[in-house]
């Protein structure tokens, strides 16, 4: 079975020159964390989409696509 990513969650944590190590600890979990929700096994908390939006200045629609799987 193919794996469901959120495509758009790592093109901003690349273009921001990040690894996942590093979005993880700026995002305030764990790196396991990060990964399960970046490759779509894990929906991820309120908490952490509103630090998504501030700390990389999106708007609510844009932490919406994000949230997207592919």
């Amino acid at each position: 079975m193919e794996q469901i990513k959120r495509l758009e969650l790592k093109v901003l944590r690349v273009k921001n020159n990040l690894t996942q190590r590093q979005a993880a600890k700026l995002l305030g979990v764990s790196l396991a964390t990060y990964n399960l929700i970046e490759n779509g096994n894990r929906r991820g908390s309120v908490d952490f989409w509103n630090k998504v939006q501030k700390q990389f200045n999106l708007t609510g629609e844009e932490v919406w696509n994000l949230q997207k799987h592919i």
